[in-house]
C-alpha cells in the first residue's frame, strides 16, 4: 500500500497586522510627493496660461511681436528688374482682380508675343524667400495699383492708345470723402482706424 501523505492545503501564515513601518512611511512619502508634484504642475500650467493670455492681449493691442517678425521677414522679400526674361518669378493662378486685370494670363500673352517676333525686354527676379512664399500660395507683396490698363506707345514714345480700369479713382487717401471712409469702415471693420490703439496692425485682423 502506498501512502500519499496529507494532501490537505495548509493555511497561510497570518500576516502581521501592524505591517512594516518603513514601507508604510515610504508609501506615505510617495503619496505626498505625487500630490505635491501635481500641485506644482497645475500651478505652473496655470501661470503659463495666464502669461500667454496676457501676451495675446498685449499683442492684440500693440502688434509689437508681429511687427518685429514681419520687419525681419520683409528684408528677405524683394525683387529686382533685370534685362531679359526671368525664370525666378511666379504669376498668380487665381483671384478676381488678377483675372480682371489679366495678371493670370501674362505667361500666355508673353508666349504669344514671342511667337510673333517680340522679345521680353526686362522682367523681375524674385528673391529666394519670395520664391518660397509664392510657391506656398502666399501672394507676393508689391505696390498694387489702384488703376490698371493698357498704354500703347509708338517708336517715338507717344501714346497711341490708352485705356484704364477703373476709369475714375481717388488720387490719394486724403482725397476720399470722410463719409465714404466711415461707411466702408462700418461695413468692413469698425476698429480699423481706432485711435485708441494707434499701434495695432491695420492689415491683419487675427480674430
Amino acid at each position: 500500500m502506498i501512502e500519499t501523505g496529507d494532501t490537505r492545503a495548509k493555511p497561510a501564515p497570518k500576516s502581521n497586522l501592524i505591517g512594516d513601518p518603513f514601507s508604510a512611511i515610504d508609501r506615505l512619502l510617495k503619496r505626498r510627493f505625487v500630490r505635491r508634484f501635481l500641485k506644482i504642475i497645475s500651478a505652473a500650467a496655470l501661470l503659463a496660461c495666464m502669461a500667454a493670455a496676457g501676451l495675446l492681449v498685449r499683442e492684440a493691442s500693440t502688434s509689437k511681436f508681429q511687427a518685429r517678425y514681419f520687419a525681419r521677414l520683409n528684408k528677405l522679400i524683394f525683387y529686382n528688374p533685370e534685362p531679359g526674361p526671368s525664370a525666378k518669378i511666379r504669376f498668380p493662378e487665381k483671384g478676381p482682380t488678377d483675372e480682371r486685370r489679366g495678371y493670370l494670363h501674362i505667361p500666355e500673352f508673353a508666349a504669344s508675343l514671342r511667337r510673333q517676333g517680340f522679345q521680353v525686354e526686362s522682367q523681375v527676379r524674385f528673391s529666394p524667400k519670395l520664391l518660397e512664399l509664392a510657391g506656398r500660395g502666399i501672394y507676393p507683396t508689391y505696390p498694387e495699383k489702384t488703376q490698371a490698363g493698357l498704354n500703347l506707345l509708338d517708336k517715338r514714345g507717344q501714346s497711341m492708345f490708352t485705356v484704364s480700369y477703373p476709369l475714375k479713382v481717388y488720387p490719394a487717401f486724403d482725397s476720399i470723402p470722410d463719409q465714404v471712409v466711415k461707411t466702408l469702415l462700418f461695413i468692413e471693420n469698425k476698429s480699423l482706424l481706432d485711435s485708441a490703439y494707434p499701434n495695432r496692425n491695420p492689415a491683419v485682423e487675427w480674430s
